[in-house]
């Protein structure tokens, strides 16, 4: 059957065509067509919709799915597996301790080659960082970096990981309060 219409939009192997029972359709696109031109088609011209919304579908599908991966990707990125902060031991062997936001122990590794030998055998991880670190001090002072004619320094420092999420909602945190607090 003969249809009549105007295009409206020229796509890379298609038309959107407008009947004059103003009416849409998608047509295959032919030499010479342009935009405004009324052009008569049949009914083998019209594109299905159903093909046209399959195609894009799995297109918006695929495109979905990369989003989510993205984004899951970054959530354990950014979470770095819940490391809130490290904890570095330096009596001379030098311990660096992974923790939560819990203090509790997620890993513990020398930093230094006297640390390989005080760490081994040691189990710390699900522990308190406290009992860590007395456990640590311990085994310290049976290794013999301890002594008792000189005097013992122990140096414990601490630096929040940067990438948490709580590190990032007090950062945000502060910044709210020190706006609030400039304004007059």
């Amino acid at each position: 059957m003969h249809k009549y219409g105007t295009v409206l939009e020229l796509k890379k192997n298609s038309a959107i065509i407008m009947s004059e029972g103003f009416r849409y359709f998608y047509v295959k696109k032919r030499p010479g067509m342009y935009l405004g031109q009324k052009i008569m088609f049949l009914d083998e011209d019209i594109i299905k919709p159903t093909s046209a919304i399959l195609k894009y579908s799995a297109v918006a599908a695929c495109f979905v799915l990369i989003v989510l991966a993205v984004f899951l990707s970054r959530i354990t990125l950014f979470d770095n597996d819940g490391t809130f902060a490290y904890v570095y031991l330096d009596i001379n062997p030098s311990v660096q301790i992974t923790i939560d936001k819990n203090n509790t122990v997620l890993d513990t590794s020398a930093v230094n080659s006297d640390a390989d030998e005080l760490l081994e055998g040691l189990d710390t991880k699900g522990m308190d960082l406290k009992d860590a670190l007395k456990i640590i001090f311990e085994k310290s002072d049976k290794l013999g970096f301890f002594k008792d004619d000189t005097d013992n320094y122990v140096l414990i420092s601490g630096v929040i990981n940067p990438d948490s999420r709580l590190y990032k909602k007090i950062k945000l945190m502060r910044k709210q309060s020190f706006r609030n607090s400039s304004a007059p």
